[in-house]
């Protein structure tokens, strides 16, 4: 994905590679992600142009692609700061951009795991994305099967490692359901209650 997003595919490839791309949800990191980068430089001696792009997948069919350029100092006639070479300027330059490139907020729930502890009386779990990065602040209900469909009996949001507790009510089946941006994703059944 990243090679389709080349501005100018005709340049000289400089480097290609995996880049781990940190995963944080307000200041908490919560993973990481693998992308794929691809640096292209001017084919021209002395011209200094560089350009950059990372891509990594948000969920299946779904790319972020962060695009980067460093045209100015356009050629090797210019000194940085007194001893760096225009080119050497510029691809430091789009290599720290890429190093520093992150996925900030939640990705959209896919696996929520649902136990009973404490004798039933509670129920207990995780709500994860694909990745398997935590998903913080998520609103999650504690359903009851009840004639037929789901009756909403507890609510509660998931913790800053992704955890929540809920307090389960008369024995039987309940599930848990977290919906969060327009996604929703489920538990599978469990038995619980007192």
């Amino acid at each position: 994905m990243a090679k389709a997003n080349i501005e100018h595919p005709n340049w000289t490839r400089d480097q290609q590679g995996g880049l781990s791309v940190p995963h944080v949800v307000g200041t908490k990191g919560v993973g990481t992600i693998l992308g794929f980068y691809v640096m292209m430089r001017a084919p021209a001696t002395g011209d200094a142009r560089f350009e950059g792009v990372l891509a990594f997948p948000l969920d299946t069919n779904l790319q972020a692609v962060i695009r980067f350029e460093a045209f100015d100092p356009p050629d090797d006639t210019y000194i940085v700061n007194g001893s760096s070479v225009a080119s050497s300027w510029n691809r430091g330059q789009v290599l720290v951009a890429l190093a520093g490139a992150q996925l900030q907020g939640n990705l959209p729930p896919k696996i929520v795991a649902a136990r009973s502890i404490k004798r039933g009386r509670k129920v207990r779990g995780k709500v994860v994305d694909r990745f398997l990065d935590a998903v913080l602040g998520a609103h999650v209900s504690l359903e009851k099967s009840s004639g037929g469909g789901w009756a909403k009996v507890a609510t509660g949001k998931t913790n800053e490692r992704g955890f929540y507790s809920l307090r389960a009510k008369r024995r039987g089946t309940y599930r848990v359901m977290v919906r969060m941006a327009g996604f929703t994703a489920t538990s599978r059944t469990i038995h619980a209650g007192r």
